[in-house]
C-alpha cells in the first residue's frame, strides 16, 4: 500500500484520538437546564467522568436598577452505585469505560502505521493490523455513544437534557473511524490485487520484474574447447 495513503491514515486517526481523549474529559455530554425558580437557575453537564453544576442567582441591589447574576459552578463525580441510581450509575461507567479502552485502541493503531512504513515488506502487510484497530476503536466509541443514548432517552432526569459539545465529538469520531478503517481495507485489498493506484510504482516495478522472469527463462551459456 502506498506511503501516502498510511500518512493520510495516521492523520485521521490522530483526529479521532484527539476527539475521543477530548470528549470524555469534556462534562458536557448531556446537558440539563432547568425553569428558573426564585431568581435561582440551575444546569447540570453530565460528562462521563464528572458532574458540574452551575447556579446563577440573581440578585437586586438597592444601588442598581438591574439584577446582578451571581454564578456558582461546582464539579463532582457522579453519585454512589447504590440504591436507585445504581442502573444509571452502572450503564454511565460502562460508556466511560468503553471511551477510555477506545483511546488504547487508537494509540495501537497509530503504532502499527509507524512501524509497518519502516520498511516496504511490512508496509504491504500492516494494513490489515491498522484497519482492525481503527474499527476497533469506532465499534468502542459506537458503543459508549450507544450507551448514553439509552440512558438519554430512558431516564427521567434528561428529560430536559440536551446533547452537549461531547456527545457530538464522539459521534463524529466513531463515524469518522469507520470511514477509515473501510478506506483502509480498499486500499490494502487493491494493493495486493496489483492496482497502481493503491500500491504506488514501488509494487508495480516489483510485480513487472516478477512477471518477466517468469516469461523469460534464465540462458545458459557452454563455452566448449576443442584440443587438437
Amino acid at each position: 500500500m502506498r506511503l501516502l495513503s498510511y500518512f493520510l491514515a495516521f492523520l485521521a486517526v490522530t483526529v479521532t484520538l484527539t476527539l475521543n481523549i477530548v470528549s470524555t474529559l469534556r462534562p458536557e455530554w448531556i446537558v440539563v437546564r432547568y425553569p428558573e425558580v426564585i431568581g435561582t437557575r440551575i444546569t447540570l453537564s453530565y460528562g462521563l467522568l464528572q458532574l458540574c453544576e452551575l447556579k446563577v442567582i440573581r440578585v437586586n441591589l438597592p444601588s442598581s436598577a438591574e439584577p446582578h447574576a451571581s454564578h456558582m459552578h461546582t464539579s463532582r463525580g457522579h453519585e454512589a452505585c447504590d440504591g436507585a441510581g445504581k442502573p444509571f450509575c452502572m450503564r454511565w461507567s460502562t460508556a466511560g469505560y468503553a471511551e477510555m479502552v477506545a483511546v488504547g485502541c487508537a494509540a495501537l493503531a497509530l503504532f502499527s502505521i509507524l512501524l509497518g512504513v519502516t520498511t516496504h515488506s511490512r508496509r504491504r502487510r500492516v494494513w490489515k493490523a491498522v484497519a482492525g484497530f481503527v474499527f476497533l476503536h469506532g465499534v468502542l466509541q459506537m458503543i459508549g455513544f450507544a450507551v448514553v443514548t439509552d440512558v438519554y432517552r430512558t431516564e427521567r432526569r434528561f428529560e430536559q437534557g440536551r446533547p452537549g459539545i461531547g456527545y457530538v465529538m464522539i459521534t463524529v469520531s466513531w463515524i469518522l473511524d469507520i470511514l477509515v478503517a473501510g478506506a483502509v481495507v480498499i486500499a490494502g485489498i487493491s494493493a495486493d490485487y496489483g492496482h497502481e493506484w493503491a500500491r504506488g510504482r514501488m509494487g508495480t516495478n516489483a510485480s513487472m520484474g516478477r512477471d518477466v522472469n517468469s516469461v523469460f527463462r534464465p540462458c545458459t551459456m557452454c563455452v566448449y574447447k576443442w584440443t587438437g
